[in-house]
């Protein structure tokens, strides 16, 4: 339970950074950088398996990417919400 806590809150926080930092549409940035960060760990996390022997849920595998994206979206409102973070000239970012 406390793994999926971690999981769940990772996707909102990188949700956040990433409607933060795209003003113009940050929830396709926040769905888009968590489906991203999805597809790289879940690679390793298949790879591991098909090595081990094991079998893969290639439906559950789409399910965990589109709750991943739909998470990075809820970040994402959340983060618009807080403003644009602003690069080291004080510009906003994006």
């Amino acid at each position: 339970m406390v793994a999926l806590a971690v999981i769940v809150l990772s996707y909102v926080a990188g949700g956040a950074a990433a409607g933060r930092r795209a003003p113009a549409a940050p929830l396709t940035n926040g769905a888009a950088a968590t489906a991203i960060a999805f597809v790289i760990i879940q690679t390793g996390g298949a790879t591991v398996r098909l090595l081990s022997g094991d079998d893969l849920s290639i439906l559950g595998m789409i399910f965990n990417l589109f709750l991943a994206a739909a998470i990075g979206v809820v970040g994402a409102g959340i983060g618009s919400r807080r403003g644009t973070l602003e690069v080291d000239d004080g510009e906003p970012a994006g």
